[in-house]
């Protein structure tokens, strides 16, 4: 009869015992290694070196997957990090939209703005040489609200046409056709004139048009009439467009100041009950 060899039951624990010391040892450098890199992102957020920092944070992610310790930490720091980020750009925007406002408001000055308080809650900004006490021509006119809308009022002055749809067209081909009238109206005070108010939207192929020069408008209704449009006209309808789109920008810096300033209160309140 044999014997069956065993193994000793304190070499089992020996070996045991040498595994999880091993196993800790491995786990206490992974975190040693993953706390060095969470204080270089700290290091770089510091520094407002912010895409530094985010791209460190995912290599930390990736690279130590069981500093399980350092990634909890990383989690709670998260909330630090978004306010940091977004105060820095606030303070960007915040710089950003004075200037939009200043150049704003010098550009108004080289309008006049018309505005009857006892009917009108908003005015219009026009250039001196289209405002309505101008002379009753055939014409197109441009305003821009005090809100920053802008429109263009097709004037014909003489022939009753309830137009409602004008065509612009280039010496080079280019032909532009705006249909969308908001108001129409019609007067006999100086002989009869007729409006046909078209509103003006952001990309609107018609505001680039007016880059070319000659320019002949034909107003759409009943019947047609044709012009060459005025250099002066033209000017001043560039002018409009040019303050339109400053009025864009004040509003696009305003909407990243607003959204960048909820941000930062939302992240400053999570930092708070974190502590």
């Amino acid at each position: 009869m044999t014997r069956k060899k065993t193994i000793p039951t304190c070499l089992i624990a020996i070996a045991f015992i040498a595994l999880s010391v091993c196993s800790c040892r491995e786990k206490t450098d992974v975190e040693a290694e993953a706390q060095k890199m969470f204080t270089e992102i700290r290091h770089a957020v510091d520094d407002e070196r912010f895409a530094d920092a985010r791209e460190m944070i995912d290599t930390l992610r990736t690279r130590y997957k069981f500093a399980l310790n350092t990634r909890r930490q990383i989690i709670d720091y998260m909330p630090v990090l978004e306010y940091r980020q977004a105060t820095h750009d606030l303070a960007i925007a915040k710089s950003a939209d004075s200037i939009a406002a200043d150049s704003l408001e010098k550009m108004k000055k080289g309008f006049v703005l018309e505005k009857d308080s006892r009917y009108q809650s908003v005015g219009f900004y026009m250039t001196p040489s289209q405002t309505s006490s101008s002379s009753h021509r055939t014409c197109l006119r441009g305003e821009v609200s005090e809100d920053g809308k802008m429109m263009i009022i097709s004037v014909v002055n003489g022939k009753k046409l309830n137009h409602r749809r004008i065509r612009l067209a280039s010496s080079s081909g280019i032909t532009v056709e705006n249909g969308n009238c908001m108001s129409f109206l019609s007067h006999s005070e100086a002989g009869y004139e007729e409006e046909a108010t078209f509103m003006i939207k952001e990309g609107d192929s018609l505001l680039n048009i007016f880059s070319n020069e000659p320019l002949t408008v034909t107003c759409l209704g009943n019947g047609q009439t044709s012009y060459k449009l005025a250099t002066a006209d033209r000017n001043s309808i560039v002018s409009c467009c040019d303050l339109f789109n400053q009025f864009k920008r004040k509003d696009f810096t305003k909407h990243v100041v607003d959204s960048l300033s909820t941000k930062a209160r939302f992240y400053s309140r999570k930092i708070e009950e974190q502590q």
